[in-house]
């Protein structure tokens, strides 16, 4: 296109501009936006595809921050666009997820401590140590009903001891 537009501006020079090659030289021109137009659009396209694989790759890794990154890029390219703002809103529920995920994970260690300490407490007859172990579970897991039926037998065997130091 450029070459034709020089090839008519040589032409307009030698013609003194003549009604038919102004207007095949304003075509050429228009052409010539309307190709640089599509070759942006095109490039913006592809940056946008780029920038969305390396968000979808990041998040398959659980590297949050690289992905994060990654989806903001492509709402620079396409501001507003539906897929990539999803996928920041997915990428907000996945960070939730695994930090509620490793919360409770820790949660379940402790607890299994606990329980593990009390029970053995329970064993050697050290119902003081059993009581505040099976306290300490319940505090992880308040609805914990075998800490709670435990901690009952506990005060059971303590009243049973105290009647008999009575007597």
């Amino acid at each position: 296109n450029s070459a034709a537009k020089i090839a008519y501006q040589e032409e307009l020079k030698n013609k003194s501009g003549n009604a038919i090659d102004l207007h095949r030289l304003h075509a050429v021109d228009q052409n010539i936006v309307a190709d640089s137009l599509k070759a942006q659009q095109q490039k913006n396209e592809d940056l946008y595809v780029k920038y969305l694989s390396l968000g979808d790759t990041a998040m398959i890794k659980k590297s949050y921050e690289p992905a994060r990154i990654a989806y903001e890029q492509a709402l620079q390219v396409k501001p507003n666009d539906v897929v990539a703002t999803e996928r920041l809103g997915s990428l907000v529920l996945n960070i939730s997820k695994d930090s509620l995920d490793a919360t409770n994970q820790k949660n379940t260690a402790l607890y299994t401590t606990y329980i593990s300490m009390a029970n053995k407490a329970f064993g050697e007859k050290s119902f003081d140590k059993a009581r505040y172990s099976y306290d300490s579970a319940l505090m992880v897991r308040p609805h914990d009903t075998y800490a709670g039926d435990q901690i009952k037998k506990i005060e059971s065997i303590l009243a049973e001891q105290q009647r008999q130091a009575q007597r």
